[in-house]
């Protein structure tokens, strides 16, 4: 007998169910689970529902929507399923098609706007993907893509261009048994690329599969307040449920800053925009004003030898409409909800906590610009929020990095000074520091004095007399560099930071600004030493500090933020403030309200 993981989770379920049913009876008086079906509960997208239970159930516009909203779905339906060509080509507006790509549409994934399935054994992937990266993050936090192949395998490409590779996955039978002594059979993937289009994989070249999920209710979860996603998160467990839910903050490219990521299964998108718009470019090789780079990299220069069409190739416009329509798809309504099979179903959710990461139910907020969404109470199952799903489904990307730190403690050499300085950037620098003092494994519990205590015992012990050896050596680190910065910018007499530089017209701008954001860094990295007193003649406040692996302090946060306006504006005007109105009078505005 050999089933999936869904067709094992739902086994289970129908055990439990059967079990309460026949073993409890169907009388609540004899202590069956059971639950009522709640006013509304079948309208699991508020007024967007629509009451469909065809193949083509997810294919609707929301009921509610608006005439401009309606046009505009239908519009960017024609260009979520139309097929893009290669340029050039007289379909202006839907030419452009790779160089690289994996469909030649958005339907080709998202088929009649569900989801796709992962191949079997020796089929081609099709309507699965791969993500690629090495090991360390990106600027903002991102994982790193292979040099050669970018952050995405794209299997397919135009007439002329080798594609990247072929994926393919192979299954291994893993055997067990339920504990009423039922065998089964997990089948557990193994991937692996082929037929190279462009030269070795990086070495350390790590894999993420990605099966396009359903499209239906974008719109509602985009809608859901920032606020409710706070409010949900407990990355550290606090409430001593066993879960621990956070967010995954993410860079917002349209503002320049990072907010909550909601889409894709590693909430790695933080707008319906956003997520359209890298999809059009990753997996169809369409630019636009979002994103205009091409997705191919310096190696695969016969990329770039490709006759392109207009730039971007999705117009704002279509871009638009396609994301107006992906934001109001309609949302099938709930089935046999009064069912009294699914209501025990129901109850027997909760009780098992299955609500606690599925959140049943979640209202969006006030969104002016789609009124169709706003205020609705929808059941989407979802908390938006990312979980450790334990090894079996983990794809490591993250945790590369800690194991390289690990092995640091592990290995045979003196952890000092020398020995930090042979080490790669990915096991030094904050990441290090915070994952050495913060990770969940070894990260000390309690407040004030406890958590003091806490931390002492940490570094008890062979293994973690090196751990201390290491933290140290990362702090003092830190703090040279600091300093170094830090020496730039005494803001007293001949050594301010204007006279210092004034002499250097533009270059020494740029040099000026650079430097400042070096230093707002270094504030946050000087965090720690309130934990290593090597600064302050203080006891450690243990209690206020907080890594960027368990959140950040409120209180940290403004002391750092008031310490850059003091460096910007300076106690006497020795600031930077007057050299930047002094070089460049127009960017002191905007330099002035980011401070």
């Amino acid at each position: 007998m050999k089933l999936s993981l869904l067709q094992l989770l739902n086994a289970v379920t129908v055990a439990l169910l059967l079990t309460t049913r026949y073993a409890c009876g169907s009388d609540p008086d004899h202590g069956a689970a059971v639950a009522l079906a709640e006013p509304g509960e079948e309208l699991s997208g508020g007024d967007t529902t629509v009451f469909d239970a065809t193949r083509n159930a997810f294919n609707f516009p929301a009921p509610n929507l608006s005439a401009d909203h309606r046009t505009a779905f239908f519009v960017g339906n024609s260009f979520f399923n139309q097929n893009w060509v290669t340029a050039p080509a007289s379909t202006a507006g839907r030419d452009g098609l790779g160089p690289l790509f994996n469909a030649r549409s958005c339907s080709a994934c998202h088929f009649k706007d569900g989801r796709s399935r992962p191949p079997e054994a020796g089929e081609a992937m099709t309507t699965m993907l791969l993500r690629i990266s090495v090991p360390g993050v990106g600027e903002h936090g991102q994982p790193l893509p292979d040099p050669t192949y970018g952050g995405q395998l794209q299997g397919r490409a135009v007439l002329g261009v080798p594609p990247e590779g072929d994926a393919y996955v192979e299954y291994r039978e893993v055997p067990g048994r339920f504990a009423d002594g039922q065998a089964y059979s997990l089948r557990e993937p193994a991937y692996s690329i082929r037929n190279l289009g462009y030269g070795p994989l990086a070495r350390e070249l790590m894999m993420s599969p990605r099966v396009a999920p359903a499209m239906v209710g974008m719109g509602l979860l985009e809608a859901v307040p920032a606020e409710t996603l706070r409010s949900l998160a407990d990355p550290d467990d606090r409430d001593s449920n066993g879960i621990s839910g956070r967010i995954n903050f993410v860079w917002h490219k349209a503002s320049g800053k990072k907010n909550p990521g909601r889409f894709g299964w590693k909430a790695e998108q933080p707008t319906v925009l956003e997520q359209a718009a890298t999809a059009f470019v990753q997996d169809i090789g369409i630019t636009s004003s979002l994103m205009p780079e091409e997705n191919y990299t310096a190696g695969q220069e016969i990329c770039a030898k490709q006759p392109r069409s207009q730039s971007p190739e999705a117009s704002d416009k279509i871009l638009n409409d396609v994301v107006s329509y992906s934001r109001t798809l309609a949302v099938p309504a709930r089935r046999n909800w009064t069912d009294p099979l699914v209501l025990r179903g129901k109850a027997l959710f909760n009780e098992a906590s299955c609500a606690a990461c599925h959140v049943p139910k979640l209202s969006t907020g006030a969104w002016p610009e789609f009124p169709e969404l706003s205020g609705q109470t929808i059941r989407p199952y979802t908390d938006l929020l990312l979980h450790d799903m334990g090894e079996g489904l983990a794809d490591n990307r993250a945790k590369v990095l800690a194991v390289r730190i690990e092995s640091v403690v592990k290995s045979s050499r003196v952890i000092d000074d020398s020995y930090l300085g042979e080490l790669g950037a990915t096991t030094k620098g904050m990441f290090a520091l915070e994952y050495l003092l913060f990770d969940r494994k070894v990260r000390p519990s309690g407040e004030g004095s406890q958590l003091a205590a806490a931390v002492l015992e940490l570094f008890s012990g062979a293994e973690s007399l090196r751990r201390g050896q290491y933290v140290l050596a990362l702090a003092r680190d830190l703090q040279t560099k600091a300093n170094e910065v830090a020496g730039d910018w005494v803001a007293s007499g001949e050594q301010s930071a204007s006279a210092k530089f004034i002499a250097g017209g533009q270059e020494s701008l740029n040099r000026v600004v650079n430097q400042l954001a070096q230093f707002i860094e270094q504030i946050a990295e000087q965090r720690i030493n309130l934990i290593l007193q090597l600064r302050l003649p203080i006891a450690p406040q243990l209690d206020r500090i907080e890594g960027s692996a368990s959140g950040t302090s409120q209180q940290s946060v403004a002391a750092m933020v008031r310490g850059v306006q003091r460096l910007y504006r300076g106690s006497d005007g020795g600031g930077l403030e007057g050299y930047v109105k002094h070089l460049n009078a127009p960017l002191a505005e905007p330099v002035e309200g980011t401070i």
